[in-house]
Formats: C-alpha cells, structure tokens, sequence
C-alpha cells in the first residue's frame, strides 16, 4: 500500500494538471477513493495551485497595468513630438512666406512716380484718399464724412524741392512742413505703396491661405491679436486690404501713371498760382 502510495502522489501533480493518460488517471482515482492521506496530500496540491494562479494573475495585472500606462505615455510623448514637428514645419513656412512678401514689397519703396488710392471705413465715418507722387513732388486729396453728415475735404500740395506744403482744408487755406513719415496713409502726406502691410509681423501670424479672384493671386493672412485680416498680392507681397473689426482699408494703386499736370494743383480747379494769388 505504502509504494501504491508513493506511485499516486508521483501522479497527482500531473493528474491536477490533466496530463496523464486514461489508463493512469483510472489507477490515480480509484486510489484516492481510498486512500484518505493521498487525498490530504492531493488538497493541497490543488490549493497550492490556486494560491499560484493567484499569484500570477496578480503579476499578470501588475504587468498589464505598467503596460498599460507605458502605453498611454509613450502615446502622449508621441502626440507631443508630431505636434512639435508641425508647429515647427508650419512656422518656418510663415516665416518664409512673409519673409518673401516683404522682399518683394521692398522693391516698391524706392519707387519715384506712383499714384494710389485709399478708401478706409470705419464704424461711424467713410474717408476717401487720392495720391499722386512724382519725384518727391506730390498732390494728395483726402475726404471724410461722418453718419451724422459732417465733412472735411482737404487738399495739398508740394512741389518736391522745399519742404512747403501748400493745404487747404474745407476753404481754409494754410502752409505746413512735409516732414517723412509725419502722417502715414490716410493723411494729407502720401506713403510707401507697402504702407498697409507694415505692421505685419512673424509672432502675429495666426494663419496664412492662398485663394485667386479676377485672375490674381492673393493671400489672406490673419493675425492672433485682434484677428486682422490682410489682403496681399502674392505676386508683389503689397497688402491691398486690411480689416478688422473697427475699420476697413482698401487700397488700389498705378506704377508710372503721373505726370507733372496730376501734381500741379490745390484741388481739381486751382493751380498752385491760383492758390497763392488767392491768399
């Protein structure tokens, strides 16, 4: 009995495990029937093995979990870099965008005979701007009216080789220094043609889109702080149209167009002889 015992116990690791064959798995059974220290000996074999299938499922639960947030975090990491890779991709296409508008606007600075207009809308008034310059000399008209039906009409002028200049503001005539830079657009002292973009710049960019009309290629560039809108010609990088949610500036403009009849002249009706003669 005591080898039959010794034989059994041998099987019963395998038997709790199912791994012995018909034919042993009979033997084992019918032993256990009547063996009750075979029996003791099987129970704990059996909680044993519960105990460690506890065990493992713990380890196995721990591992998932630490799989789990290694999971989440390099997921994380990998969110963080592909955002870093086209934030990065997306402001050095900004930067080389303006960057070759303001290139190309650059060239329209020097020029020494242009002409352009400026319309500006605000919430409460409407100002019409006309510019004609010629080698330093120029004539500007500039018009504002308000809702309420106020105007003021005013004209200047300066021959380019004193820095005299003649004005006439609705009937009151009056002499003043053209000084560069003294009055940007929309005053009385005609700009660069690059004027409206200048205050465009590389940290403001909040998006930048491409789009055509008539035949002309645009794009339309808005800004983070106060979500202005630029209008600017892809071709020549000058801004045609600025707004935002107070005023509205709309510029049109000629190269080579003025001659010395478009700058001679206080108003449509009065040289500058007149004018003199007049005061």
């Amino acid at each position: 009995m005591k080898n039959e015992c010794n034989l059994v116990k041998d099987l019963l690791f395998n038997y709790n495990e199912g791994t012995l064959s018909d034919t042993s798995k009979e033997i084992v059974e019918e032993h256990l029937k009547k063996c009750e220290s075979c029996r003791n000996f099987f129970e704990k074999i059996q909680k044993q093995n519960s105990n460690d299938i506890d065990f493992l499922k713990k380890i196995r639960k721990k591992i998932n979990t630490k799989n789990f947030l290694i999971g989440i975090i390099s997921i994380i990491l990998i969110i963080l870099i592909l955002f870093c890779i086209s934030f990065y991709i997306s402001n050095t296409k900004k930067v080389s965008i303006l960057n070759g508008l303001r290139n190309k606007a650059e060239m329209f600075n020097t020029l020494s005979n242009y002409s352009y207009t400026v319309t500006s809308i605000y919430n409460d008034s409407k100002s019409f701007d006309e510019y004609f310059y010629k080698d330093k000399a120029f004539y500007s008209s500039h018009k504002t009216s308000w809702n309420d039906g106020k105007e003021i009409i005013e004209y200047a002028y300066c021959d380019g080789i004193n820095d005299i200049i003649y004005v006439e503001t609705n009937g009151i005539k009056s002499i003043s220094i053209n000084k560069e830079n003294y009055i940007s657009i929309g005053g009385i002292i005609p700009d660069k043609i690059s004027a409206l973009g200048k205050s465009l710049y590389y940290s403001d960019i909040q998006s930048i889109q491409e789009y055509s009309e008539d035949g002309k290629d645009y794009y339309l560039i808005t800004t983070k702080l106060n979500n202005i809108e630029y209008t600017v010609e892809k071709d020549t990088g000058i801004a045609i149209k600025v707004k935002d949610k107070y005023i509205t500036y709309e510029m049109s403009y000629v190269i080579g167009n003025v001659t010395d009849d478009d700058i001679i002249k206080i108003n449509k009706n009065m040289t500058v002889k007149d004018w003199l003669e007049k005061q």
